[in-house]
């Protein structure tokens, strides 16, 4: 019994190790930054890498924006930072309660993948069929995966 106690132990040590890993506030910039580079140079649907700045902030403090301060906060102008609000919005990078609201981090399920790599495996299938060079992804982040 206290074999098995002290293994039961290590396992639960082991994986709140790992989910803290993953949720570590340095280590999803790069994250949340591979994901953007994978959707400006692949999807091409409008969401752009200055977007970093802003959603490290939410994310980092779980809390929400002004749509003017986070348009302020990407570094662009007026038009570009509203079109590229709207394209975050509609890919699920943000989320909202209103037309006008403030604005929150989210995750869209093709960024799982980016977000925390190897939890969620069918995210990297789903993303596949969603762009002709979907191989690049986990180049983008710097990994190579194994086809077993």
């Amino acid at each position: 019994m206290i074999e098995w106690t002290t293994y039961a132990l290590e396992m639960c040590i082991d994986q709140a190790d790992f989910m803290a890993s993953m949720l570590n506030v340095e280590g999803m910039q790069g994250r949340i930054e591979a994901a953007l580079t994978y959707e400006e140079s692949v999807m091409k649907a409008g969401v752009r890498r200055e977007a970093l700045k802003p959603l490290h902030y939410l994310f980092a403090t779980q809390t929400e924006l002004a749509r003017a301060d986070f348009k302020t906060m990407t570094g662009l102008g007026d038009r570009v930072a509203t079109d590229l609000l709207s394209s975050l919005l509609k890919q699920g990078y943000l989320n909202t309660d209103s037309a006008y609201g403030k604005v929150r981090f989210a995750i869209p399920r093709r960024a799982l993948q980016f977000y925390f790599p190897d939890l969620w495996p069918e995210a990297q299938k789903d993303a596949e069929p969603e762009a002709a060079h979907a191989e690049m992804a986990p180049a983008l982040f710097g990994r190579t995966r194994s086809k077993t």
